[in-house]
């Protein structure tokens, strides 16, 4: 049965131009599809006979979300909160497989972008300024004479999204640059938040520290190991290049197992702060 929900999919790629992109070659449990500037995920389980359309919801506070996505008249989606406040909030639409047609698998990409579109313009006030440019460079600003079309939100481009991306083997290895210019105008507002508690005169507490953690972990992780030789970055802060100082970042927050003492006397000494400030600079 799983074949016949795949065969759906596909005839939504080939006859109505949704861009849904296979991860784990033809026989596929994973796949990305389009939605505007929304990280969206296709995963089949067919040991349950369920398919899954999984939205992340970049930078929207779980809270106000949570009573708008109740108020929208579309299907409710199973929300799964996030970790962390900088982390995305994801919805999940889910579908049998003996009920599946290409009809209602058009029904359950369709159904995720309006709730995408909708929901950026009843929860457009709660969400930041950095994520607000962000949406509304995709043309989703409420009142925007452009105001994007459902419709047309799943046939653009797929956007980066860790650690989806890292699901599918075509992908090209990250660097340094690349992970950068990636970055959206939302996440650099999430990377100034996590500048400003690394500025406090006292240690973050330590769901504090897990966070930005967490944030290192989404943003910035490299899959190059080339940049994680500890004596190419051996030099004075001053002298590190772009590639040194997220490669440091890296090292020291995500494959370090850094003991929680160790990771408070980073921020007491500011090392943190003043890497974290030199990847802001790179944005410009």
């Amino acid at each position: 049965m799983i074949d016949e929900v795949r065969e759906c999919f596909d005839r939504l790629r080939a006859e109505f131009g949704v861009v849904v992109k296979p991860l784990d070659g033809p026989a596929w449990t994973r796949a990305r599809f389009a939605l505007g500037p929304f990280p969206a995920l296709l995963e089949l389980d067919e040991e349950s006979g369920f398919a899954s359309a999984f939205v992340a919801l970049r930078g929207f506070p779980e809270k106000e979300t949570t009573e708008v996505l109740a108020r929208v008249d579309l299907p409710r989606p199973l929300v799964h909160s996030p970790r962390f406040h900088v982390d995305p909030m994801l919805v999940e639409y889910v579908l049998e497989f003996s009920d599946f047609t290409v009809e209602r698998a058009l029904q359950i990409v369709a159904t995720a972008s309006m709730m995408a579109v909708e929901l950026t313009e009843k929860a457009w006030d709660e969400i930041g300024d950095g994520w607000q440019q962000h949406y509304g460079d995709a043309g989703l600003a409420p009142g925007d004479a452009n105001t994007a079309e459902p419709w047309r939100l799943l046939r653009t481009d797929l956007v980066p999204f860790y650690p989806w991306d890292d699901l599918d083997p075509e992908a090209e290895r990250r660097t340094p640059r690349t992970v950068i210019e990636n970055l959206t105008p939302g996440d650099w507002t999430d990377l100034q938040d996590m500048l400003l508690f690394a500025r406090e005169a006292q240690p973050p507490l330590h769901y504090e520290a897990a966070e930005a953690r967490q944030f290192i972990a989404r943003c910035l992780l490299l899959n190059n190991e080339d940049f994680l030789d500890p004596a190419e970055n051996s030099r004075a802060i001053e002298e590190w290049s772009i590639e040194h100082t997220l490669a440091t970042l890296t090292r020291m927050l995500v494959f370090d197992a850094t003991p929680f003492t160790r990771w408070l006397h980073l921020f007491e000494e500011g090392t943190t702060s003043r890497l974290l400030q030199r990847v802001q600079t790179f944005s410009s």
